[in-house]
């Protein structure tokens, strides 16, 4: 009859307890890419999109001693988007990310019951329709989305749809027809201030539709312009690359929207490993 040593009921009950550890790891990675009205975010803490692709957090650019609550490739650190880009937190450890009781997600000074940034939404807030159910989630496109876990179909609000600049797959530069939005890019002001700086990018749809760079500087200034033509694939020719040298196995497919309801310019990456991005920089420069 085989029995096991102590050693060896020891080495197996670690080896159980491991397992055991890298299961709850993984089931608290899993749900670590959302805010509820029941956590809050505080000032060196993060959240992670589920694939691990993005994070979420407070950081300092540069040389700044400001804080800032931004998207960064989780492991490249390069911010992609940034939330209170106009009202940063002047110190380095009381700053707080939460639900305010009319659902919108916002940032507090902790020495201070006023927020600085808020998703400023309004939201159908009653007795029987409370934040309880609402969420932010960080998805692993890197749009930080608001959903109500009741309701199903579009966002209550998303990142994507107040970009900074940085243009991502599946983000749109144009137009929302319906609504009037405009979906455009500005730079920051200097690689220490994340601001609104001198240069945008956005979609000019009088006449044919054209793809601008503005100096914000010099009114009606163009640096740059790419008309857009058809209602497929462009700029980079067509999805498979034809037409575009040493782009036959092109993984960008750009695409050009134009319809009743939208009008807009995007692009998708076929290879989900590959990490895309395209930013305009404070001195104009993509």
């Amino acid at each position: 009859m085989y029995t096991c040593s102590p050693f060896q009921s020891t080495a197996t009950m670690v080896s159980s307890m491991i397992i055991v550890l890298l299961l709850l790891c993984t089931l608290c990675y899993a749900t670590d890419d959302t805010i509820t009205s029941n956590n809050l975010l505080r000032d060196g803490d993060t959240i992670v999109s589920n694939g691990g692709t993005y994070a979420l957090g407070f950081f300092n650019p540069g040389t700044s001693q400001k804080r800032y609550i931004g998207i960064w490739f989780n492991k490249v650190s390069q911010q992609i988007w940034v939330a209170n880009r106009h009202n940063p937190i002047n110190n380095s450890s009381h700053g707080v990310l939460k639900i305010d009781d009319r659902g919108n997600l916002a940032i507090f000074d902790a020495n201070s019951s006023s927020s600085v940034w808020s998703t400023s939404i309004a939201l159908p807030i009653s007795p029987t329709n409370n934040t309880s159910t609402l969420f932010y989630k960080l998805l692993d496109t890197g749009n930080l989305v608001l959903r109500d876990e009741n309701l199903h179909g579009d966002f209550l609000w998303q990142s994507f749809d107040y970009p900074t600049d940085t243009f991502l797959p599946r983000m749109k530069v144009g137009w929302n027809l319906r609504t009037g939005w405009n979906w455009s890019y500005t730079s920051w002001k200097t690689p220490d201030d994340p601001s609104t700086g001198d240069f945008s990018i956005s979609m000019n749809i009088i006449g044919l539709p054209e793809l601008v760079i503005k100096n914000l500087r010099v009114t009606n200034y163009q640096v740059y312009e790419e008309k857009l033509e058809g209602t497929g694939h462009i700029m980079a020719g067509a999805a498979d690359g034809s037409g575009v040298p040493g782009k036959e196995h092109s993984i960008i497919n750009y695409s050009f929207v134009n319809n009743p309801n939208e009008i807009y310019f995007g692009y998708t990456i076929s290879d989900d490993s590959v990490i895309s991005r395209i930013m305009l920089d404070y001195q104009g420069l993509i």
